[in-house]
């Protein structure tokens, strides 16, 4: 059975954040459940930040996509970031996470984003899969700092 993918919606908390808790268990992010609940809901409620895909076969949650938007004038503009992609051990190898992958594209190039960047780490195989799916590695490093104490 095909699996679909729509946009997530409020209804859809309780489905993304178990595939959220199995993600971080799976990559050992710390997760924080109430947090990840919040975080979620304040996304699906704020369409102009970006979303969230979910991908169902059989009936059931089978991964999914977050996206958000930002600004950069390197890239003339408005870009977009996925943030988070994870399909379910037991659907992989069929295409999904690609699917699920062009779907957040297409979804964020709506928003008007003329860019999509990931995050991966470097000689992980997920970076060789995304440079597979039009993905270019850029010699800058991803920095991060905390703007809240």
């Amino acid at each position: 059975m095909a699996a679909s993918i729509r946009a997530a919606g409020l209804p859809d908390l309780p489905a993304l954040a178990a595939l959220r808790r199995d993600f971080c268990a799976g990559e050992a992010h710390p997760m924080d459940p109430a947090a990840t609940n919040q975080v979620l809901a304040r996304l699906l409620e704020h369409p102009e930040w970006g979303g969230a895909l979910l991908a169902e076969e059989g009936g059931r949650a089978a991964g999914y996509a977050v996206w958000t938007l930002g600004y950069s004038l390197e890239f003339g503009g408005r870009d977009a970031l996925l943030d988070e992609l994870y399909v379910v051990p037991e659907a992989r190898e069929q295409g999904l996470g690609a699917a699920l992958l062009e779907a957040a594209a297409a979804t964020a190039a709506g928003a008007g984003a003329g860019h999509l960047h990931l995050e991966a780490m470097h000689g992980d195989a997920k970076a060789d899969y995304y440079q597979r799916l039009g993905f270019t590695p850029r010699p800058s490093a991803y920095m991060t700092r905390p703007m809240r104490g």
